[in-house]
């Protein structure tokens, strides 16, 4: 049973079983106020419960943009020049890059270009960023064998040596260490 099933059970359920407590029993007081406060120990070890697994405390969550949907043309036309700018124009080597700042050279609004990336890519700015920057090594490591792990990778855009490890292992399951090491 899904979250929203069990919720609506218990409610409906819960005030069933106080209604009819109070319909029935010729103690109506006695029994109302027992039955009603079992009932909210009960909601309130159903919301212990859904706090405990992460879960929105009543609902599912809307779903971001469900109003405001990119056009196919928009986001055809928002890949085209992302690509461009990032494959042509290498703006991702660019330590300090933001969001924002790849909005303004495309012209276009950040909070349109955040929801390309989250609903049409499946990845957030960083990711999308890192992804290039992690390319950019691997080709760096395949070409240059005399410069460090740190020298590429803040030639490739990455800002400390920790985010450049922890990028690199994320995307290509090994250290870059270990990976040069494979090439040979």
């Amino acid at each position: 049973m899904s979250d929203r099933e069990l919720w609506v059970v218990s409610v409906v359920g819960g005030n069933a079983v106080i209604w009819l407590a109070y319909n029935t029993s010729q103690y109506t007081s006695y029994i109302f106020g027992a039955f009603s406060f079992s009932f909210v120990f009960y909601l309130m070890v159903l919301l212990w419960f859904f706090r405990r697994r992460n879960k929105t405390r009543f609902f599912d969550k809307p779903e971001r943009y469900a109003n405001r949907r990119i056009t196919q043309e928009e986001a055809e036309g928002l890949g085209h020049q992302l690509q461009h700018l990032f494959m042509e124009q290498h703006i991702y080597r660019n330590p300090d890059l933001k969001l924002a700042t790849v909005a303004a050279e495309l012209q276009t609004p950040t909070h349109l270009l955040s929801q390309y990336l989250n609903d049409n890519l499946g990845k957030n700015f960083n990711d999308f960023v890192n992804e290039y920057r992690i390319q950019a090594v691997v080709e760096t490591l395949e070409d240059n064998d005399h410069l460090t792990l740190e020298a590429i990778g803040a030639e490739c855009g990455f800002r400390s040596n920790s985010s450049f490890y922890a990028a690199f292992k994320k995307f290509k399951g090994l250290t870059p260490a270990k990976y040069r090491k494979t090439l040979g």
